[in-house]
């Protein structure tokens, strides 16, 4: 309680708050489940064997997170196999809080469609992971740790954008038969209705960031596009999920094309949905395979855009131009079609 009537969430408190009934959660399991193989023990080593050396290298990787410090890039293989042999109880625990978010997010779905939602839940893939992190470390061949993946030069970044994520080698990727992005799809699949794939264009081509420069000194380079889309194709039939790709941005005709003519749902974006004279753009316009938003992780939030506070700190990081001219002939013609409209009008911007 105390921690929940704080103003800002005390990540630390929260952490440690939680990790301490978890382990006690794992100890009442242990004696009343796995040393009696129960029914639900079986389930929990059901989903270890099935979830293999990925799920293994990740909570070996939290464990040495929590004890040594040690990176798993630093380690050979008989010292990785040392420390999951010395830490194979902590390894498990960690195991078994991953086994009970699965089945908690797979009771949310089936809440989800029991209750009549025709999707349940939307999953989101991510464009890319820190190169610090589990799937980095454990997977060296495959990614390239002197780059990292962004965005072009445009109107929203003059300068482009840099999100620090390492990209993943197109050649290995090749190499490897797709394993890890099939993996990919499937754990992001399970469990919901439909998967937003963050930065769809990956699929296609990453605008690379060198080390030291910003990211106007970017350059794309290119993906097996047929084979991945094929392989995107092939598993959202196998696991029954719609897909929405996320093409905001720079995007080539032909990928939007080959989206459609895939039935992968559009993204679009409510502050981008503008007609010629800047004024946005009537709902019956849009995209019949569109997952329309209002907002999104990259843009303000609609109470910032719509009271104007995301200009002031725009105007603090000489990043403004005019957008503010453009968001006001925009807003006056939301306003107008507002059944609120005269409520607004006499109010000065």
């Amino acid at each position: 309680m105390r921690l929940r009537a704080q103003d800002k969430v005390a990540y630390a408190a929260v952490h440690s708050t939680k990790m301490a009934v978890f382990r006690e959660m794992y100890a009442v399991f242990v004696a009343k489940e796995l040393e009696k193989n129960s029914a639900r023990a079986q389930k929990f080593l059901k989903f270890v064997r099935d979830s293999g050396a990925a799920l293994q290298d990740f909570c070996l990787y939290q464990v040495l997170a929590e004890t040594t410090g040690q990176q798993l890039d630093q380690m050979d293989d008989a010292a990785k196999q040392d420390a999951a042999n010395r830490y194979a109880e902590r390894v498990q625990f960690h195991a078994y809080l991953q086994w009970l978010a699965d089945h908690q997010l797979e009771l949310c779905q089936r809440h989800a469609r029991d209750k009549g939602m025709k999707l349940g839940l939307m999953r989101d893939l991510a464009v890319g992971a820190d190169g610090g992190g589990a799937e980095v470390t454990t997977n060296l061949d495959l990614f390239c740790r002197s780059a990292a993946v962004g965005a072009p030069p445009d109107p929203l970044a003059e300068k482009g954008q840099n999100w620090g994520l390492p990209p993943m080698d197109p050649a290995a990727l090749r190499a490897s038969g797709f394993a890890h992005f099939i993996n990919l799809l499937r754990a992001n699949m399970a469990h919901c209705g439909a998967l937003r794939i963050d930065h769809a264009m990956a699929l296609m081509r990453l605008w690379w960031c060198p080390p030291g420069q910003t990211a106007d000194f970017g350059a794309y380079i290119y993906y097996p596009f047929r084979e991945m889309l094929g392989l995107l194709r092939l598993e959202s039939v196998r696991n029954r999920c719609l897909v929405i790709g996320e093409d905001m941005g720079v995007v080539p005709t032909e990928f939007r094309e080959a989206l459609m003519s895939s039935n992968i749902f559009t993204n679009k974006l409510f502050y981008f949905e503008k007609l010629q004279d800047g004024r946005f753009r009537p709902a019956q316009e849009y995209e019949p395979r569109a997952l329309a938003m209002l907002t999104n992780h990259d843009v303000p939030t609609i109470a910032s855009w719509w009271v104007g506070s995301d200009l002031q700190l725009r105007q603090r990081l000489n990043l403004l131009e005019e957008e503010r001219i453009m968001r006001r002939l925009s807003c006056s013609g939301i306003w107008r079609n507002c059944a609120c409209w005269n409520g607004w009008k006499a109010r000065a911007w």
